[in-house]
């Protein structure tokens, strides 16, 4: 694993230097930040996964990974607010009103603390009321005690998902490392409290579950604190400054960053209810433990692609479509390596995985290649929706993942049920459902650019 982290550092410092006449310093230097803090944190997330597999064991730790996905689902509901308000904050810093930029601030944090609050309640219920060993196929729970350390987890997420806020003005402001610093933090802290758990306790989900909530919990601490550090008062949330029509504004755009969202993470979460429910949560778990493999590819990435957002949106205020089309050479340049490495993961990866996880899995050719796939057309997609989100025209991006979030599981269903295919069937039909944006997404992108 660590030759494999080496090259992709490599790898990186390779593709950089391809940006070096289309970006400033100031971009340079916090991708390498980005790289530093990634790099940690991938070491403290694969080594708290390496020990949540021995200490759950294969069919709990499905148990495990299908939850989260489903919570993660539940809990993407921002209304697009986080990601309107970090155009709001770049488009107003640009033209130095720093009025608007606290309004803007300080509407969003009080409307998402609404929003969270509301949203906490229904999980609450969703929890209680749900028979959790069914959705998720199980005996595996004691489901009074599960849902209790489940609606811990969730209150801590909740803060979270409030405190992330600071993570889109970080990003309009040029500090992209704050993302990277949170979940490095979490990750450290969750590995942490998860090999305290494994040397003192027996098998026990509902000690993970509260783990990882307070490690949530811990990182939106230290995240807020770095921002207000560095920035002082003038970006804290003030409820003096809440305005109704700054809220209408984050949400006439928010409204299609919140489809986006909630489209892809159905499509990404789903698979995991789905295979569970179809073959058992050990196979979620081989599923997991291969998709998780070569998300790393995909995290990598996104380092280029978090301050390039930013830098989208100020190329185009100024109408410089030369740069941003040599901007999206580049990453489309990029494509090659990330599918090389991709399939070359995939043609490793039970090896790596016994290596790293001590478990032996047979999955065959399909499986794996077509997560392989799916990752790389992720890739692709990311380009896309960078550009598209940096210059606010995300219709066409919000639509074709809409319609592949609704097609997604009877595609599943009629893949595995009716076909008879394996889990390859479920990834194939993410993989059709992603493929949309993959082909409107450059169209839609060089029509903007070409005016």
């Amino acid at each position: 694993m660590w030759i494999l982290r080496v090259a992709l550092v490599k790898l990186m410092s390779g593709i950089l230097s391809h940006f070096n006449s289309l970006v400033s310093d100031k971009y340079l230097k916090q991708v390498k930040g980005l790289l530093f803090f990634k790099a940690l944190s991938i070491v403290f997330s694969f080594l708290a996964l390496s020990i949540l597999v021995r200490y759950l064991g294969q069919s709990l730790y499905g148990v495990w990974a299908t939850f989260l996905s489903t919570v993660l689902w539940i809990v993407a509901f921002d209304f697009g607010i986080g990601s309107s308000l970090r155009n709001k904050v770049k488009e107003n810093t640009l033209s130095k009103n720093k009025d608007a930029v606290k309004k803007f601030i300080s509407t969003s944090y009080i409307s998402l603390g609404v929003i969270g609050f509301i949203l906490f309640l229904f999980i609450y219920g969703f929890i209680y009321f749900g028979q959790w060993g069914v959705i998720l196929n199980t005996s595996l729970i004691e489901e009074k005690a599960f849902d209790n350390a489940a609606v811990v987890m969730i209150l801590f997420m909740m803060i979270n998902y409030i405190a992330l806020l600071s993570h889109q003005v970080a990003y309009a402001m040029h500090f992209s490392q704050l993302s990277e610093i949170h979940q490095f933090s979490t990750n450290l802290f969750f590995f942490l409290f998860v090999y305290i758990i494994y040397s003192f306790s027996s098998q026990n989900i509902n000690l993970i579950l509260m783990a990882y909530g307070f490690s949530l919990f811990l990182s939106s601490v230290i995240s807020q604190g770095l921002v207000y550090k560095k920035y002082g008062t003038r970006l804290q949330p003030s409820f003096i400054f809440f305005r109704i029509r700054k809220l209408k504004s984050l949400l006439h755009l928010g409204g299609d960053f919140m489809i986006i969202q909630i489209s892809l993470l159905f499509i990404l979460s789903t698979d995991k209810i789905i295979i569970s429910n179809f073959f058992s949560t050990s196979v979620t778990t081989v599923y997991d433990l291969i998709y998780k493999l070569l998300l790393c590819i995909l995290i990598f990435q996104n380092i280029i692609l978090a301050p390039i957002w930013t830098l989208i949106s100020e190329h185009y205020k100024h109408r410089n479509f030369i740069k941003i089309r040599k901007i999206l050479r580049n990453l489309n340049w990029i494509m090659v390596p990330i599918t090389i490495l991709s399939l070359s993961l995939a043609y490793y990866s039970n090896d790596m995985i016994r290596i790293w996880t001590g478990l032996e899995i047979s999955e065959g050719f399909y499986v794996k290649y077509s997560i392989a796939i799916f990752i790389v057309i992720l890739c692709w997609n990311n380009i896309y929706g960078t550009f598209s989100n940096g210059i606010s025209k995300i219709k066409y991006q919000s639509r074709s993942l809409l319609v592949g979030a609704i097609i997604n599981i009877p595609l599943s269903v009629f893949f595995v049920k009716f076909l008879n295919m394996g889990v390859e069937g479920v990834v194939i039909a993410s993989i059709i459902s992603i493929s949309i944006f993959a082909l409107v997404g450059p169209i839609m992108a060089y029509r903007i650019i070409r005016c």
